[in-house]
């Protein structure tokens, strides 16, 4: 896996695989899914992991034949590249290992195949390799699947008391995680060459160990439940996070759950702000003169800013000013995280050891001249006081909107070492406390400039790909040598051609790790800036924040606002459901697959589709790109869709209990949403159910999709108009296949194009 980039000083040494292929299992170019049987090899027991220690060897050397070479010679060989085996072994003290070092060569050389293809030569390449990798995906998966489930599912009981012993070998563990690196490499490839559909056409099964290899250096059960939602490489990123040490940093993650970051929540009966190195008994820098001050400034429709300086008074050794601050006048926004301990719950005011360090930091994203540079930090400048407060957050697009500089303060980031290389920097940031939390989101995207504070520099997205741009050369030289001794005779000029491309158009998915890094800082810095109808900045805005936390529920909304440009002002003082209405009604559109999110909604009646909330959810917004325009009705949208048709055992059947809808092609239906409603009290109503479009392409090797079982209320010619009820999850099922435990009903199909009016 050594296409995956490294840290500096990792935590522990880089795995090696070693290459276990034998003779007997040398991949042989026939396909993919007949190769076990033309080896005599039974999947099944690869599945069940029942080998003896000495039969480990045997199985090992099969499924790296099969799925590793196989995968490679399939996806690769099948666009028409050659590829040698060889590329992919290194030897070394008489020791052979799997190396992925000339992948990304591989990957270039395969974007560039496809480039100069005709529309139909590319669509049929591209079918053919979609074909292999839903075949590769299935196999591989499932392997995956039963060895996470041996090893972290294991219940005693009469059945499998015989597989409590079952262990998989960490050379075995090893080597599947090579595996699925490499298809989720292959995966992006495909896109990168293709451009069609979504990035993420396949959902590689997560390696369970990765979970136990950043739990001890570490990180956060919350963040590691959201690596696969969060990455699309999302197994090389953990594994890239895992050599990352966190255990010396001052959060203690080990009382977090995979549903919530205890360590980042700010509880205000329990907060101190904090000083900047203990021993420190200094007093609060800031007055109460200086709050009024603060306070006045506000009431005057101004940004309150900071200096402090040396006072020449005797009596005083510090002065700390507030000035009038806005759009012709530079200053800096501090964009900090509280449980860093820059916080104050008590009064506007923070320790004079940290009032001088922030200054310091300040003055020095600028030259000597002109310091100190005035600054902004909500501790002081947004007082606690309920009117100016308000005032100050209806502010908060302003201020950071006219900052000269936004400051990131974040500890984590304050131990990155200057000569990190560009893709740890990046990386460092996009897996921060302060990229997690909602507030910061709004903060970095109104900035103008942002900076993030490393332990001696403050670095900006810039300058670190400026550094990046610097690295490419080097690696241009490794492609020389390679290209040099791939191509036999050498073509000088197609080797200038291919060198100029690569130099101007290096493909990102030749480093993953810095790939997934560099696209999580963009949509921090550029994600809203290109989307100007509500519609479109939704969309944007949801996909960036519903992993985001906030210890404040309230603060949700105000940031949804500002970010979608509402005018907060009149709302504010509002119930949060009404203020959550209130912004969704406003929009003049909103993209229809929202009607399927799984989180609470608004409880009043044609506004059900309306979320309370956006925050800790897997999908708000689906991929198609439908839109509807809010009305007092509801939202109006277009799905296919089924009639359920009466049958008394649906109504005597338990709330929660799946549905099986027979006939032709059966479904099977999940209700998502908790519910203790009877069903019975559903009699002498019309029930249906909407779903996503499984001919959506985007959705072609998704198992479910989303659906909502609704009631009808009324029908006209143009629309169907219902209430929702409940989220559902619709799986397609195959002729004649059954469901245990489910209740059995049948339904009435509906047009593919069917009119719905929902709320």
């Amino acid at each position: 896996m050594d296409h995956i980039s490294r840290p500096g000083n990792p935590s522990r040494s880089p795995i090696q695989v070693p290459y276990l292929v034998t003779g007997k299992y040398n991949y042989d170019g026939l396909g993919f899914s007949g190769f076990p049987e033309r080896r005599a090899f039974d999947v099944e027991k690869l599945k069940s992991a029942t080998f003896q220690e000495n039969e480990w060897d045997d199985a090992l050397s099969f499924l790296q034949g099969w799925a590793f070479f196989g995968m490679l010679t399939e996806i690769l060989g099948g666009s028409g590249l050659v590829v040698e085996i060889e590329d992919f072994i290194h030897r070394a003290d008489g020791l052979q290992f799997i190396t992925t070092r000339l992948l990304p060569y591989y990957l270039r050389l395969w974007a560039s195949h496809e480039s100069i293809l005709s529309a139909d030569a590319k669509e049929e390449c591209l079918n053919y390799t979609d074909r292999r990798l839903a075949e590769m995906h299935r196999c591989i998966n499932s392997i995956a699947y039963a060895w996470g489930t041996l090893e972290t599912e294991q219940t005693p009981s009469v059945e499998n008391l015989e597989r409590l012993d079952v262990h998989i070998p960490s050379v075995a563990r090893d080597t599947l995680l090579s595996i699925i690196v490499l298809g989720e490499s292959l995966s992006y490839g495909r896109y990168h060459c293709y451009g069609v559909g979504v990035a993420r056409p396949f959902v590689w099964a997560r390696c369970w160990f990765l979970d136990e290899w950043m739990l001890d250096v570490g990180w956060c059960r919350y963040e590691i439940a959201r690596m696969e939602d969060k990455f699309i490489h999302h197994n090389a990123c953990s594994y890239y996070l895992s050599l990352l040490d966190r255990t010396h940093t001052d959060k203690d993650h080990r009382s977090c759950t995979w549903e919530s970051c205890l360590a980042d929540q700010v509880d205000v009966k329990t907060y101190r702000t904090k000083h900047v190195q203990l021993p420190c008994t200094c007093d609060d820098a800031v007055e109460d003169s200086t709050v009024q001050r603060v306070r006045q400034v506000i009431s005057e429709e101004h940004t309150p800013t900071l200096t402090i300086s040396k006072c020449r008074d005797i009596m005083t050794t510090y002065e700390i000013k507030v000035h009038h601050s806005g759009p012709h006048v530079r200053y800096v926004a501090i964009s900090h995280v509280w449980s860093d301990g820059l916080g104050n719950n008590q009064r506007n005011s923070l320790p004079l050891c940290q009032m001088l360090r922030l200054q310091t930091l300040v003055d020095n994203l600028y030259g000597s001249g002109d310091r100190p540079v005035p600054f902004w930090i909500d501790t002081i400048c947004v007082p606690l006081e309920p009117v100016e407060r308000k005032a100050a957050i209806i502010a908060l697009k302003r201020t950071y909107e006219e900052a000269d500089k936004v400051l990131v303060l974040d500890s984590t980031l304050q131990e990155v070492a200057d000569e990190a290389e560009s893709t740890e920097a990046l990386m460092r940031i996009a897996s921060s406390s302060w990229i997690r939390r909602l507030w910061t989101f709004q903060e970095g995207a109104l900035s103008k400039s942002l900076h993030f504070q490393f332990a001696n520099q403050a670095v900006t997205y810039d300058s670190v790909i400026e550094q990046r741009q610097r690295e490419i050369v080097d690696h241009a030289k490794q492609l020389i040598t390679i290209h040099r001794r791939c191509q036999k005779p050498l073509d000088i000029g197609k080797l200038k051609s291919e060198l100029a491309a690569l130099l101007h158009n290096l493909s990102n998915a030749e480093d993953p790790i810095f790939f997934e890094a560099d696209r999580e800082i963009r949509e921090v810095r550029n994600g809203l800036k290109a989307a100007e109808e509500d519609n479109t900045r939704l969309i944007a805005l949801c996909d960036n924040i519903k992993w985001r936390t906030t210890s404040k529920p309230e603060d949700e909304f105000i940031c949804l606002a500002t970010l979608l440009g509402r005018n907060i002002k009149d709302a504010v003082s509002c119930p949060h459901e009404e203020r959550m209405k209130w912004l969704f009604s406003s929009l003049s559109s909103v993209p229809a697959s929202i009607i399927f999110h799984d989180r609470p909604r608004v409880q009043q009646t044609c506004y059900r589709w309306i979320p309370t909330s956006v925050l800790n959810s897997s999908i708000i917004i689906g991929g198609d790109a439908q839109t509807a325009i809010p009305s007092p009705d509801g939202l109006r949208v277009t799905y296919p869709g089924l009639l359920l048709l009466p049958n008394p055992d649906f109504y005597e059947s338990e709330p929660n209990s799946p549905i099986f809808l027979e006939g032709p092609r059966p479904y099977a239906i999940y209700i998502t949403g908790e519910t203790s409603v009877p069903r019975r009290n559903y009699k002498g109503l019309q029930l249906a159910m909407v779903f996503e479009d499984f001919s959506d392409r985007s959705m072609e090797y998704v198992p479910k999709v989303r659906g909502l079982l609704v009631v009808i209320t009324k029908r006209e010619p143009s629309a169907i108009f219902a209430r929702i009820e409940l989220p559902v999850l619709f799986e397609r099922m195959t002729a004649g296949a059954t469901l245990g435990n489910a209740c059995r009903t049948d339904a009435q199909a509906v047009p593919q194009n069917q009119v719905w009016c929902v709320g």
